[in-house]
């Protein structure tokens, strides 16, 4: 039987939506403390509003489904508890504070928006640690007034719309958590929005933009093939970025202690700011520009650091330089300085080659006399005790100047420089 007239918080306790029933408000305003909706029970909200006054306790526990059907607000005044079951929404749907929406392990948000949007506001605290879902065709999610969203578990957006906020929203991708952008559209993080991630973050498809001031990452980064990371400078802390697609950020600054930068993918542009060094595990092609400021760039065995035809060296030095594989695509004549050196001293080579059909050169230096000196006609205690590997890839040359440089320690005597025989 239908009530008769619409809860407003004086005139019921306990509300209690039992299972196998199914409440909608026809449009009415609901207040209500103390509600319960039971596993197998909807609470369906159409156009009209529900209010969740402040009593003792959750005062909205849902184990069930809250339905919204657009043009909906929940406004909560002090802690709605999503425990085993869900909350679905729609566009023009509103979720608005000042207090928490808990999704617990078992529960999930579904937000499903087709050309309008969805909103939190009125510094609304959503903890995640059950499940977050945003798709649809189209719509923006806004975040207004302070409203923050913290991911300890799963967030996953299909969409091709952006997160924004006119005023401040924050978004933070916590330890345990996983923030996962899984469709071939471009999702963005607007300016107004702070978003940090101490989790993981995973681009699946399509792109993933940080606007200027949004990105700060010490968690795990994971661009999958054919996805792209882009937008504004981002200083990377973490210990594990793993690209095998495109990072077209205007920075991406390596910070942290013992990180390593892994897959076969490409960076725009790479700042390599680390006293204790960035090992590169696979290989990644360096884009646009490669600033380098403070530490070694490992790139052993293996691995290699690659760099396209244009791009701009700065600040390469005894203090930041690549330990390890460095590969040149050379595709225009002039003069190509390969910043390479071991772990201890750096002893850079410059190539000038004359060719016909552009292609790759890698070079790489260890300390010590090559394995060969003794037939080679070098004495081997008046040497140069370095050795530099350098390998035509694909270049197609006739000839090609080589300039080489060594720290003083490499040397046995000090030699007459046009006594020095290259072999």
């Amino acid at each position: 039987m239908p009530a008769s007239v619409a809860p407003d918080g004086t005139n019921s306790s306990t509300i209690t939506i039992r299972n196998g029933f199914n409440v909608t408000n026809n449009s009415q305003n609901i207040q209500g403390d103390e509600i319960i909706i039971e596993a197998g029970a909807t609470l369906f909200v159409a156009e009209g509003d529900l209010t969740v006054l402040d009593g003792t306790g959750d005062d909205l526990i849902i184990n069930g489904t809250l339905q919204m059907n657009g043009g909906t607000t929940i406004a909560i005044n002090v802690k709605v508890a999503v425990a085993n079951g869900s909350i679905d929404c729609i566009s023009l749907d509103t979720f608005g504070g000042p207090a928490i929406l808990e999704i617990t392990a078992n529960g999930s948000m579904n937000i499903f928006t087709n050309g309008d949007s969805f909103t939190l506001n009125g510094g609304v605290v959503v903890n995640n640690f059950g499940e977050i879902s945003w798709n649809g065709p189209g719509g923006d999610f806004i975040m207004e007034d302070a409203a923050v969203i913290n991911n300890s578990n799963i967030f996953t957006v299909e969409t091709n719309n952006s997160i924004v906020s006119t005023t401040s929203g924050t978004i933070n991708n916590l330890v345990g958590g996983t923030f996962t952008k899984s469709n071939t559209t471009t999702t963005v993080i607007e300016a107004n929005i702070a978003w940090t991630n101490t989790g993981t973050l995973v681009i699946e498809a399509g792109t993933f933009t940080l606007t200027s001031g949004s990105g700060t990452s010490q968690g795990t980064i994971d661009v999958n093939a054919g996805a792209t990371l882009e937008g504004s400078y981002l200083v990377y802390s973490g210990n594990s970025f793993i690209n095998n697609g495109i990072v077209n950020l205007s920075g991406l600054e390596l910070f942290a202690v013992g990180m390593n930068v892994s897959g076969t993918g490409s960076i725009a542009n790479l700042i390599m700011n680390n006293n204790d060094g960035a090992g590169i595990v696979g290989q990644q092609t360096i884009t646009n520009t490669l600033d380098l400021q403070v530490g070694e760039i490992f790139a052993n065995g293996t691995n290699k650091l690659i760099l396209e035809d244009d791009v701009v060296i700065s600040n390469a030095s005894s203090l930041s330089y690549i330990v390890g594989n460095l590969e040149w695509d050379i595709q225009t004549p002039g003069s190509k300085v390969f910043p390479i050196g071991d772990v201890d001293f750096y002893a850079p080579i410059t190539l000038g080659p004359s060719f016909t059909v552009g292609g790759s050169v890698s070079a790489r230096t260890v300390v010590g006399d090559n394995s060969g000196i003794d037939n080679s006609g070098i004495k081997n205690n008046k040497s140069v005790n370095r050795t530099w590997s350098i390998t035509n890839e694909s270049l197609t040359f006739s000839e090609c100047d080589i300039d080489f440089n060594w720290p003083t320690s490499d040397v046995d005597v000090t030699p007459i420089s046009i006594s020095l025989v290259l072999h």
